[in-house]
Parts: C-alpha cells; sequence; structure tokens
C-alpha cells in the first residue's frame, strides 16, 4: 500500500461521480512513483469494488533547456481503447470516434501531426467513412474526437451512425497518424446494433475490472473497442 485517498462522492442521476478527495495523512505523504506496474483499488468501507491497473514508464530527458532528469509516462487503458459513441443511440446522430494520443518524448513538445481516420468494412474493405487533418501532440495524453465524413459523398456532411447499422457484419475503425498506423479497433455489427466486446460483456467479466457501457456518466451505450 503506497497512497490513500479519500472520495466524496455525489449521487447525479443515479450514477455515483467521484467529485474531489483527500490523501491520507495529508499530500505531504503522498509516495512518488517509479517505474513499474501500479493498481488503483477503490473500496467502501474497505471492501474493493473495482481495480484499475496502470504502469509508469521513465524515459530521460533529453531536453537542452532542462536540467537533466526523467520525464515519467502512465501507461494503461489509454493505450487499449478506442470508443464509439452516437448522441442519445439516435441512428441519426453522427458517429463519434474517441481515442487517446500522446507524443512519449524526452523533451517538452507540441507538434501538429497530420492525421487520417477510416470506417472499413472488414468484408470487403469497402470504407464507409473518411476524415482527415491535423492532432497536436504533447508528451500527456490528449483525448481526440474524431468524425467520418461519407466516402464518396457530402465532404461537408458527417456520416450517421445509421449508415454503418444498415448492415450487419465485421468492421475496422483505422487510425493513422503521421503516416503510420496507430491502431485498427475492430467491432461487429448484428441486428442493426454495435455488439458489445471484451470486458464490457458483463455475464464474462470480473466485476472488479468491468467496462461500464457509457462514455461519461450517462445512460446511453457507447462501445469501448481495444486496438489491435
Amino acid at each position: 500500500m503506497l497512497n490513500t485517498y479519500v472520495w466524496y462522492a455525489e449521487s447525479i442521476g443515479g450514477l455515483w461521480e467521484l467529485n474531489r478527495y483527500k490523501v491520507l495523512g495529508g499530500y505531504e505523504a503522498v509516495k512518488p512513483l517509479a517505474a513499474g506496474n501500479y493498481l488503483l483499488e477503490f473500496a467502501i468501507d474497505d471492501k474493493p469494488f473495482y481495480r484499475f491497473p496502470f504502469s509508469v514508464v521513465v524515459i530521460k530527458s533529453d531536453d537542452p533547456y532542462a536540467a537533466e532528469g526523467n520525464r515519467y509516462f502512465i501507461e494503461g487503458a489509454w493505450n487499449e481503447y478506442g470508443n464509439i459513441y452516437y448522441q442519445r443511440n439516435d441512428p441519426q446522430s453522427s458517429l463519434t470516434f474517441t481515442t487517446w494520443i500522446q507524443d512519449k518524448v524526452g523533451h517538452q513538445n507540441k507538434n501538429s501531426v497530420p492525421y487520417e481516420v477510416k470506417l472499413v468494412n472488414a468484408r470487403d474493405g469497402r470504407v464507409l467513412g473518411v476524415n482527415d487533418g491535423t492532432l497536436r501532440l504533447e508528451p500527456r495524453w490528449l483525448k481526440a474526437d474524431l468524425y467520418f465524413r461519407p466516402s464518396g459523398g457530402d465532404p461537408n456532411a458527417y456520416l450517421k451512425a445509421g449508415d454503418l447499422l444498415r448492415e450487419d457484419g465485421r468492421y475496422s475503425v483505422r487510425l493513422t497518424i503521421n503516416s503510420k498506423l496507430y491502431g485498427a479497433y475492430p467491432f461487429v455489427v448484428k441486428a442493426g446494433r454495435i455488439e458489445l466486446q471484451g470486458r464490457q460483456i458483463r455475464e464474462n467479466t470480473d466485476p472488479m475490472v468491468y467496462i461500464v457501457d457509457y462514455l461519461s456518466g450517462g445512460r446511453y451505450t457507447s462501445w469501448w473497442i481495444k486496438r489491435e
């Protein structure tokens, strides 16, 4: 046991939000983390109800304008997952893909790099939606919300969820950053609905590591897709 945080929780629409905390022993008691693997364990009355694994990676600083030392990076679910979502689960809403990106380098850096994201039918390679632009990379995790424009359609329109859901089959979101494949995120559409996968399937998953099926405190489903 390294550190203990005591959270204050508030019920919002039937969900409990952990909105502020104090450190047992005060902030001066917090032990800095070295490189290695760690586990956040959430508990009520000392009974654990959820665990979140992560790791710390250390890279030697190569910033010529700073003192010698190390830079520390957190690795975890940010590396592994993307999320598919559409507003209110309404098929007429735009399809959104969210993932997290970082520039793991030994110096302070803020780069804008080109990206391209495609929604591909895995059966025949047909591209349903595509978009491109630039993303800012920093040596920390940044959230990237990406949309699709209909392939061969109106360049000013966004692909709607219904354009995907009308045909069952296997699909993949493919994200390229700076001309390199960052990740492929495969999923299945069945009976007009995106299927849950992996740790989102409650019946097959330890409750301690179950992933809830919404993006941020809502009553509508979103889908967490593991990166290949």
